[in-house]
């Protein structure tokens, strides 16, 4: 999730290199996905294989465009928070 989110905020620089947004973006996403929990590369592997290609998952791909879709509105959010704060 935490790479995806610095691949999707490549084109706001000030917003990747702030680590709390980052954070709060990827709290946000982690709490509307469902869990997936691994502790080495073999188990990311596994998780890759199953969940991320379309060779034997044909929705592989989608759940990658889904997660991008929730990354999105996770980014819009956060900002939106952010800047009602900062007017408060």
């Amino acid at each position: 999730v935490l790479d995806l989110i610095d691949i999707l905020l490549e084109e706001e620089p000030e917003y990747l290199r702030d680590q709390y947004f980052k954070y709060d973006v990827a709290a946000y996403t982690l709490n509307r996905i469902p869990p997936k929990y691994f502790m080495s590369e073999r188990g990311f592997t596994r998780f890759a294989d199953l969940y991320l290609t379309d060779d034997d998952n044909p929705d592989g791909f989608a759940n990658l465009v889904e997660l991008a879709v929730i990354i999105h509105q996770a980014i819009d959010t956060v900002k939106l928070r952010s800047s009602s704060k900062a007017t408060a």
